[in-house]
């Protein structure tokens, strides 16, 4: 066929349809596609560095003869880590909302 005024009649004495009694459609076909795609994180806690900010702080106390302090320092922690994520992924499927093949 090498246009689509060209048809295979089987019967010589039908003719062929005119540009008027032709009728295309565009037909759309809305299914679901799925694929599991399976997930596993993978998290690697590297080398931990503290580092200090400012001056300390001094407090003492006397008690009973005695003296106590106590030092607080406010310090910056620097925790590097490492993420990351294995995949697998499964057999992709599709759901059609028809009937099963004949």
């Amino acid at each position: 066929m090498d246009s689509e005024n060209d048809f295979p009649y089987e019967n010589s004495d039908e003719r062929k349809p005119s540009r008027k009694e032709v009728c295309k459609r565009i037909i759309f076909q809305h299914e679901e596609v799925s694929i599991p795609v399976e997930l596993k994180p993978t998290a690697k806690v590297e080398e931990i560095e503290a580092e200090c900010c400012g001056e300390p702080k001094v407090e003492t106390e006397k008690c009973n003869g005695t003296c106590r302090i106590k030092i607080t320092q406010k310090i910056k922690i620097t925790i590097p880590v490492q993420y990351d994520i294995a995949t697998k992924v499964g057999r992709n499927e599709i759901d059609c909302h028809t009937a099963e093949c004949m």
